[in-house]
C-alpha cells in the first residue's frame, strides 16, 4: 500500500476509479482515462474492447 493510500484509508477518501473488464482477454483493471480516450487499453493485451464494471 502505497503512503497516499494509507492517508486516503485515514482520512476516509474512498476511491472512485472505475473498474473494467477487458471483452478480449477478460482481465479486471481500474483506469482513470474514459473509455474514447487514446489512453484507455487494457493492460495485458491493450485492446480498447472493455466494459465498465459495475460495484
Amino acid at each position: 500500500m502505497s503512503v497516499i493510500d494509507t492517508v486516503k484509508d485515514a482520512i476516509g477518501v474512498e476511491d472512485d476509479t472505475p473498474t473494467y473488464r477487458c471483452g478480449d482477454c477478460g482481465t479486471e483493471f481500474e483506469s482513470e482515462a474514459d473509455l474514447d480516450s487514446y489512453w484507455f487499453s487494457c493492460p495485458e493485451c491493450e485492446s480498447s474492447n472493455a466494459d465498465r464494471i459495475e460495484e
